[in-house]
């Protein structure tokens, strides 16, 4: 363990990231001001004493919605993907439990569903769902679109996982040993189904945050006056003048799907390392 943290604390880009989620968690301390808050004598200001990133076209701190913008997107983003992970191992260990002919039609669903265009999937069932609700209202329907929309994924991982461990040699062992057949099963795949999910949780979440952040943009995502990413690129479209400052957004967003493409990495070298372990 020590090991991977030493590996991992060399790499920018995870330093970076642990940064960027302690300035989320501290978003209420560090910001000067509420995100709602209104400066007046200050619209469209630039950069200022009072206001870091300057203001937009209502008067509010750039900054300080910035940070509140990151935590409701992230946070959000990691309570879809929570249900994603969930929904998606629920139904890929019942499809590994059932009959054949059920598992494959579990399995063919999941493919016919990662098939389709997603995003527009996704357009669709936001546009279907109510538009002028309210900001906390409009964050839940958002993110539960998605994260009923990405459950095949990790069904499909976990499913083929759990067949493939059934007559494994670990198994076999287990159960040469004295250890019955059911508890050897759940004690050989419980790891491996374990760091599959964790892997595919740090790819939902960037993944996530940048598919609300192009429904915002749409005006499909969370409406104002709460900050999310989406919310604040709309802004940035919209407003009348744009500075350096100004596209700060972009690049949190650029950041985040460079965590993301790390995070399929490590998504790839885990499942790599758990077939191989308990495999064999």
């Amino acid at each position: 363990m020590a090991l991977t943290l030493r590996s991992l604390t060399a790499k920018p880009i995870v330093l970076l990231a642990a940064l960027l989620l302690v300035a989320i968690v501290c978003a209420g301390l560090l910001a000067p001001c509420r995100y709602d808050a209104q400066d007046r004598d200050a619209i469209s200001a630039g950069v200022s004493r009072g206001h870091l990133l300057g203001t937009d076209d209502l008067g509010r701190d750039r900054f300080s919605r910035l940070l509140f913008g990151l935590r409701t997107s992230l946070l959000a983003a990691s309570a879809a993907a929570a249900l994603t992970i969930i929904l998606g191992a629920a139904i890929g260990t019942a499809a590994s439990l059932a009959p054949p002919l059920l598992t494959g039609a579990v399995l063919g669903m999941s493919d016919l569903v990662l098939s389709l265009p997603w995003f527009f999937l996704l357009v669709i069932l936001r546009a279907a769902l109510p538009l002028s609700a309210p900001p906390a209202e409009s964050m839940v329907l958002t993110f539960v679109a998605l994260g009923l929309i990405g459950w095949p994924i990790p069904a499909r991982l976990v499913c083929d996982f759990l067949v493939s461990q059934r007559s494994s040699r670990a198994v076999r062992y287990a159960v040469a040993c004295g250890m019955d057949e059911p508890r050897a099963f759940r004690s050989v795949a419980l790891g491996g189904v374990f760091s599959i999910l964790l892997a595919q949780f740090l790819v939902f979440v960037p993944a996530y945050v940048v598919a609300e952040a192009n429904l915002g943009i749409l005006g499909l995502g969370i409406t104002e006056p709460m900050p999310s990413m989406g919310g604040m690129l709309r802004s940035l479209v919209a407003s009348s003048s744009r500075s350096f400052l100004d596209w700060m957004p972009i690049y949190v967003m650029v950041f985040l799907l460079s965590a993301g493409q790390l995070g399929s990495m490590w998504s790839k070298r885990w499942n790599a390392i758990a077939c191989r372990s308990f495999s064999s």
